[in-house]
């Protein structure tokens, strides 16, 4: 039977709170923050994927086939800025040169190179886990909450990516 001290002795976890986001953004959008960036973020979640069925009927039998992978959407809480490097504006500069609001001007290319997500840091930026999501671009900025109540916080805000896919290493 394990034992709490045999458990103790071999469970090496994870640390979720230790975690680095770097990425880059667009030539074009570059005037506002340099290409390549860490972004310091409250939360982050390390993107899940899903795989396809495909069912086929076989003698009064469903058979299962693998069908396509498919890669969810990842988000970012992010802390609202004012300083020169508004996150914010920078994500929103992105959006609008995807397809501007008032001149419905559309392009496509917008995809930055790669976004890393990296936790579980052992110390002196040795990250155990890495996960580089290729080609993302911003489809969502959430509002930002105001409120006299909320005393001792800062605003924050969510950014949701789409991406082609994610490699782990």
């Amino acid at each position: 039977m394990p034992t709490i001290q045999g458990f103790r002795d071999t469970f090496e976890g994870s640390r979720s709170n230790r975690y680095k986001i770097t990425g880059n953004v667009p030539d074009d959008i570059a005037e506002i923050t340099d290409n390549a960036f860490e972004l310091y973020a409250k939360s982050v979640s390390f993107p899940g994927s899903a795989i396809g069925m495909i069912p086929v009927s076989y003698q009064g039998r469903v058979v299962k086939f693998t069908g396509e992978r498919q890669f969810a959407e990842w988000s970012i809480q992010v802390y609202d800025s004012t300083g020169p490097d508004n996150l914010r504006e920078l994500f929103e500069t992105w959006i609008e040169k995807s397809d501007g609001a008032n001149t419905h001007k559309q392009k496509y290319d917008n995809a930055a190179a790669s976004w890393t997500v990296q936790f579980d840091d052992t110390g002196a930026d040795s990250f155990q886990k890495t996960m580089t999501l290729y080609n993302c671009w911003p489809i969502d900025i959430s509002a930002i909450d105001l409120n006299y109540e909320a005393a001792d916080s800062f605003a924050e805000f969510t950014l949701t990516f789409a991406y082609d896919y994610h490699v782990e290493s």
